[in-house]
């Protein structure tokens, strides 16, 4: 069966992925200076370090998924960070999934990576007991809100800003 050019293979990202996601990295960095250049400027070198990613690969809280393409190279990543809500006394007590990041590379999009890793991280929040997952999308990111809405997020808050 034809799978839309990617491998089936979505697993858990190990050391070796790192300069990988870490060049992905790179390519959301630059949308956002695409998008937003009032807010992004372009820099040298990657905007998390090294030690960020090795840190999300040891904390259990933590789960961070590369998408291969069938020639095996990292096609795609996605981070998912689990926590209980505070103890605030006006909010419900609840275990979350926020969804970090979710990047694809140029060449592979449209092609089922960002779907069929978000079906992933579904399941990753789950099986730690999270209800729900939020994310963050920037609103100029309409291919971004579009896959999200089609995966079933919907607006849970706005964030709004004037220029002056």
């Amino acid at each position: 069966m034809d799978n839309g050019g990617i491998n089936e293979r979505i697993r858990r990202a190990t050391l070796e992925d790192i300069p990988a996601i870490r060049a992905l990295c790179a390519v959301m960095d630059a949308g956002h200076v695409a998008g937003l250049p009032e807010l992004f400027r372009a820099c040298d070198g990657a905007m998390r370090p090294i030690e960020f990613w090795e840190g999300a690969l040891r904390d259990e809280r933590d789960v961070l998924l590369v998408s291969e393409s069938r020639a095996g190279s990292v096609a795609a990543y996605a981070l998912l960070t689990v926590h209980d809500t505070p103890d605030i006394p006006n909010v419900v007590p609840r275990r979350l999934g926020i969804l970090e990041d979710l990047v694809v590379h140029p060449d592979h999009r449209r092609s089922g990576h960002a779907k069929r890793l978000l079906e992933r991280v579904d399941c990753e929040a789950r099986a730690q007991g999270a209800g729900s997952i939020e994310l963050r999308v920037w609103a100029f990111n309409e291919a971004a809100l579009a896959l999200y809405q089609s995966s079933g997020y919907a607006d849970l808050q706005r964030r709004l800003s004037k220029r002056l």
